[in-house]
């Protein structure tokens, strides 16, 4: 077994080796310590099966952080229309004490 990496290097690098997020240099070497390291390519497996159902059921958290956008947004142009109502209120409250009350 080529002892050069420890598996912690390696066990620090399968994420980034399961989304591709590696050069292919990396890569290999990652490949090559799998092959050799049976507890490391179990970890492998493991990580691979659990980052897949994430992005399965992430698809869900993507909509629904979508819908949460939506309603923030929804809020801020309520408020935004409100205030501008509020302050046309206010200047034709003081357009009309101008106009009778100081003529």
């Amino acid at each position: 077994m080529n002892n050069r990496y420890s598996d912690e290097i390696i066990m620090d690098l399968l994420p980034l080796y399961i989304e591709g997020m590696v050069s292919e240099e990396t890569a290999q070497m990652i490949r090559d310590y799998l092959g050799q390291n049976p507890e490391c390519r179990e970890a492998y497996e493991q990580m691979s099966a659990d980052i897949s159902i994430s992005r399965s059921s992430g698809a869900h958290t993507h909509k629904d952080s979508k819908k949460i956008k939506h309603g923030k947004i929804r809020v801020l142009v309520i408020i935004f229309v409100i205030y501008g109502l509020i302050m046309l209120g206010i200047w034709a409250l003081l357009a009309v004490d101008l106009l009778y009350f100081y003529r």
